[in-house]
């Protein structure tokens, strides 16, 4: 983690003024605003053991200067990952599915913030011991005063973009000006995408190159 003024230098010199509360408001908006479309931060919250009848389990980050966005992936210890689902589809595939019952779950789905639900619910004869391994995408909470380091060591020049843009678009500031928050706006969307696409490549050096095999010869 890594705190919020250190944009300090990359802000404030554009927008002279302006008090630091609107600074820090600035900073944790474009880094929300960052994670909300880009996933970037991710993390693995700690084991869920599942429990005879219970269908739903809470999820809960482990900063209380993030929150949870999305569930990204799920992991069951007996093996491989579980499918995601929502409620049109099991309405549409399954009868009943709610009180439906078997050893080990299947899928899983995501109705309500922060509560994960399983299904089919594990009956008396799941194993002792299951697990289920959460992967998440996070995001800061709106008063958070630290930041994943991640976001200044990758993408530090976009979220200061961002912070010049949602200062610089407030009317009753010294640095505002519409002009260039519209520039700021455009550098902040950019970076964004950018990061999409770079989540999708991943952060290999080169790409995969895979040699053609002939057959027949």
């Amino acid at each position: 983690m890594i705190s919020i003024d250190s944009w300090f230098d990359y802000v404030m010199p554009f927008c002279q003024g302006v008090p630091d509360t609107l600074y820090k408001q600035g900073v944790i908006k474009a880094c929300v605003e960052f994670c909300e479309e880009t996933h970037f931060v991710q993390r693995d919250l700690p084991a869920i053991t599942l429990v005879e009848d219970q269908a739903e389990y809470a999820l809960s980050p482990e900063s209380d200067e993030e929150r949870i966005l999305i569930i990204k992936k799920v992991r069951i210890s007996t093996g491989g990952s579980l499918p995601s689902g929502n409620r049109y589809d099991f309405n549409r595939c399954y009868q009943d599915w709610e009180d439906e019952t078997a050893p080990i779950p299947t899928a899983f789905l995501c109705e309500r913030q922060n509560v994960l639900r399983v299904y089919p619910i594990p009956d008396s004869t799941l194993p002792a011991g299951v697990e289920l391994s959460v992967r998440v995408a996070v995001a800061p909470v709106n008063d958070a005063a630290e930041v994943d380091v991640g976001l200044y060591n990758n993408y530090k020049d976009t979220i200061a973009a961002g912070a010049r843009f949602f200062i610089k678009q407030v009317p009753t500031t010294p640095a505002y000006d519409p002009e260039q928050a519209v520039f700021q706006y455009r550098l902040f969307r950019d970076g964004i995408q950018s990061a999409k696409k770079q989540m999708m490549l991943g952060f290999s050096q080169r790409n995969l190159r895979v040699v053609p095999v002939r057959f027949g010869v």
